[in-house]
């Protein structure tokens, strides 16, 4: 079973150059490490899945998990900024024309809805 910690400093060699630009969900914070927000999500056939998420820390040669949420049961898509997640909700409309051939034609409501922001800390 994995432990939330890899070594990866035979890796270290492979890193880009410095002066890449920096990703948003990408910051250094007070403790000098790297602190690494993410999500996923999926899609098959037009339909994008709800997502997780989770945050890891790299202090240079260790890559260690510090939280995850799984969003699936909520039906809520994760997308990282700085400081903590956009949560966006299923639209249950989206769901209804998707299924209905009654509106075949019709062009589909967004299939999430702003929920909230969800700080890190």
């Amino acid at each position: 079973m994995w432990s939330g910690k890899t070594d990866i400093s035979s890796f270290l060699s492979l890193r880009e150059p410095e002066k890449r630009p920096a990703f948003p969900a990408l910051r250094p914070v007070e403790d000098g490490a790297l602190h690494i927000l993410c999500a996923n999500t999926s899609a098959h056939s037009g339909w994008e899945g709800p997502s997780n998420a989770a945050h890891y820390r790299f202090d240079g040669s260790t890559l260690e998990e510090l939280a995850s949420w799984d969003y699936y049961d909520e039906d809520y898509k994760a997308v990282p900024r700085e400081g903590g997640l956009d949560l966006y909700s299923f639209n249950p409309q989206y769901e209804f024309q998707f299924h209905n051939p009654d509106y075949s034609g019709v062009p589909l409501p967004s299939q999430w809805i702003y929920s909230h922001f969800q700080p890190l800390a």
